[in-house]
Order: C-alpha cells, then sequence, then structure tokens
C-alpha cells in the first residue's frame, strides 16, 4: 500500500534528470513508469477497473521519441493484466503476442523495464494458463538468458518450468 500511495503522489516532471547510464534512458518515461508500475499493483490487489483506469492514462501521454515499442509493450502487459483479471487468459495471451519486439539490446541489458522480464514471465503463465504447457516451458527455460535484471525471475521460473516439465512427462 506504502509503495502504491508513493507512486500515487511522485510527480514525475519534478524528477531531476538522471546522467548515468542506465537510469539516463528512463528518464523522458518517468510518467508512463508511473501509470504502468501502478496498473501492476493494481493488477496485484486483483482491481481489473484500476488497471484498465491505468491503461488508459498511459495511452494518453505522448510517446517520447524512439519509445514507441516500449510504451506499447507496457500498454500491452496492463491489457493482459485486466483481461487476464477478468478470467480471459486466451485473450490476455493475445495481447501480449501481439506486441512488437524491436527494442535496442543494449537497452535490455541495461534497463529493468527495457528487458521485459516481467512480461516474459506473464506470457508463460498465459500459455499454461491455455493449455499450451510447451510454449510456457520453452519461455520459463529462456528467462535470465539476455538480461541481468531478469535474474529475479530465474527461480521462480526454473520451479514452474520443472513443474510444468514433470505434469508434461506424467510425473507428479
Amino acid at each position: 500500500m506504502a509503495t502504491r500511495e508513493a507512486l500515487q503522489a511522485w510527480d514525475p516532471a519534478s524528477t531531476r534528470p538522471a546522467v548515468t547510464p542506465p537510469l539516463s534512458i528512463h528518464h523522458a518515461i518517468h510518467p508512463h513508469l508511473r501509470h504502468w508500475l501502478l496498473g501492476l499493483l493494481a493488477a496485484r490487489a486483483g482491481e481489473a477497473d484500476a488497471v484498465a483506469e491505468e491503461a488508459e492514462a498511459l495511452a494518453e501521454l505522448e510517446i517520447p521519441a524512439g519509445e514507441d515499442v516500449l510504451i506499447e509493450r507496457l500498454a500491452r502487459t496492463l491489457e493482459a493484466e485486466r483481461l487476464r483479471l477478468q478470467g480471459d487468459p486466451a485473450a490476455a495471451l493475445a495481447a501480449l503476442e501481439g506486441a512488437r519486439a524491436d527494442l535496442w539490446f543494449q537497452y535490455v541489458v541495461a534497463s529493468p523495464v527495457h528487458a521485459g522480464g516481467y512480461e516474459r514471465f506473464l506470457r508463460a503463465e498465459l500459455l499454461e494458463a491455455v493449455g499450451r504447457e510447451r510454449e510456457a516451458a520453452a519461455w520459463l527455460g529462456a528467462i535470465a538468458e539476455r538480461s541481468p535484471y531478469e535474474l529475479v525471475f530465474r527461480e521462480p521460473a526454473r520451479r514452474r518450468r520443472e513443474g510444468l516439465l514433470k505434469g508434461l512427462r506424467g510425473e507428479r
């Protein structure tokens, strides 16, 4: 709750620009990140309407030059979370699958936002939810292979993948 309140109170325009990479690459998208993070916290709380509100607020922001692919992915992530909360994992998966993936590798390595680890883990969860366990296992197996910011997902992905593979082999 405190994190959500702090994000709601945060004025991105008043944030002093960072000069050190990788933090400097995020300055132009601070308002976008605020709405995305508030949407993710709303999703965690099970509040589909609040997720939709944050997605709408994100969509109303001007997109900085060169950030269209990332901002689209953030928006699609919120849409996927909303649809998942509404009990439609297939539509949620379709929302994620429609995102473009042409991000600059240097940004992927340097930024937790550009790395997309959360979205990749979410995609694996949705693949499993719609019965595409083999694909889910493949996505989980690739987590933490392209960015150090995905390391936080490595152990949960490994455990989930192990369970999926056991299920596919008919083990308990």
